[in-house]
């Protein structure tokens, strides 16, 4: 079967709610995925996974592993809704609501970057005040692997920098300017309606999501912007009906290292 066709059965599955649940555990290029939960609740074992606990989930061995600082963590009343951690391990985070890390207040609309592995210390990587966008929830965000700009998601329409978002769009923000990174309605009205709430751009540019509405609350939707194609990318293997309706509220994808041609006779 060729990828083509592979794609076209996936996106016509998604069309038509016929995607289920654990249809597999992760596509082919996906090395590990790290996500976060709305709730805490217990995964096979039994082992209780608390709120705010980053799980890795290898796509080759168990998961279940939890590295999040513990400042993170131990926040009180707010859910982390975005997470990313760079290839050098330097990681970010954003909250679903109004918060103080640290004694520090975090707004919902901000991302921060730990300044260390436990995140005693941080800084704002995307300062909401500054930028006057102040009132916005950024409920999604990844970071552009080849120049770190962030790109994010918000949780409801608003207006910034004088234009139009929906919670279904990708903003990109350069550390100037906004810009429409990926809007459903332009490009495909499978995802119109939808609240993107988990994202994470992979460096071989793949976009995967998780919805908040209209979808199985644990999938992972791939999006391919050179063939307009949806997918199935991934399902916790941790999180099958049992957990629903649990809600992936962050995502970080780790994609598959690339081996390199060592030959090609040009007829391949």
């Amino acid at each position: 079967m060729n990828n083509l066709y592979k794609k076209a059965i996936w996106a016509i599955a998604l069309v038509l709610g016929l995607y289920g649940t654990n249809l597999w555990a992760a596509a082919p290029y996906i090395q590990t995925a790290e996500y976060s939960t709305d709730l805490a609740y217990i995964n096979s074992g039994p082992v209780a996974v608390p709120i705010n606990y980053v799980i890795l989930d290898n796509t080759t061995t168990a998961p279940g592993t939890s590295f999040t600082p513990a400042p993170i963590r131990e926040v009180r009343g707010a859910v982390i809704d975005g997470y990313h951690r760079t290839s050098a391990g330097v990681q970010y985070f954003s909250f679903d609501v109004d918060t103080m890390v640290n004694g520090v207040s975090v707004l919902k609309s901000d991302v921060i970057r730990c300044s260390n592995g436990s995140c005693t210390t941080f800084n704002f990587f995307f300062d909401s005040h500054a930028l006057a966008v102040k009132d916005i929830n950024i409920n999604a965000f990844s970071l552009d692997p080849v120049n770190e700009d962030l790109i994010f998601s918000i949780d409801s329409a608003a207006v910034i920098a004088g234009s139009s978002y929906l919670a279904s769009d990708l903003i990109r923000y350069d550390g100037t300017t906004f810009s429409l990174e990926f809007g459903p309605i332009v490009v495909t009205n499978i995802a119109k309606y939808r609240n993107i709430d988990a994202l994470s751009y992979t460096d071989n540019g793949k976009y995967l999501v998780s919805f908040a509405n209209d979808g199985v609350l644990n999938d992972i939707y791939e999006y391919d912007i050179a063939s307009t194609v949806w997918s199935i990318a991934y399902t916790p293997t941790t999180l099958g009906d049992d957990y629903n309706p649990l809600n992936i509220s962050s995502l970080m994808i780790t994609t598959q290292a690339v081996s390199e041609l060592i030959f090609s006779d040009g007829f391949e």
